[in-house]
């Protein structure tokens, strides 16, 4: 299902709504692995206190996905080197090229 553009706000917003009511499904729930994608980027925090393996699927280049930052940062959460928007407009430290 496409969502209009003005309406992707209200989208996420809602998405979020759902970290409290999962964390408690899963908290109850016996699981072996959780896979998720961009939207529930607070589910990894989730499963790593509730010690549930879980995998990030993400559907870009992993030549893009490194400008997030190493992969171990990104899961357990060490790096906040990217919080700010102005952090996206320069070249991430962990890239060192010459331009």
């Amino acid at each position: 299902m496409d969502v209009p553009s003005d309406h992707i706000p209200y989208l996420k917003k809602a998405f979020d709504g759902l970290e409290t009511g999962l964390a408690g499904f899963l908290q109850a729930s016996a699981l072996d692995w959780i896979i998720y994608d961009f939207a529930s980027y607070w589910l990894s925090h989730i499963a790593t206190k509730l010690s549930i393996s879980h995998a990030f699927f993400l559907i870009i280049n992993a030549w893009h996905a490194v400008f997030f930052g190493p992969a171990s940062a990104l899961i357990d959460g060490s790096d906040d080197t990217l919080m700010e928007t102005e952090q996206f407009t320069i070249p991430p430290k962990w890239v060192q090229l010459p331009t």
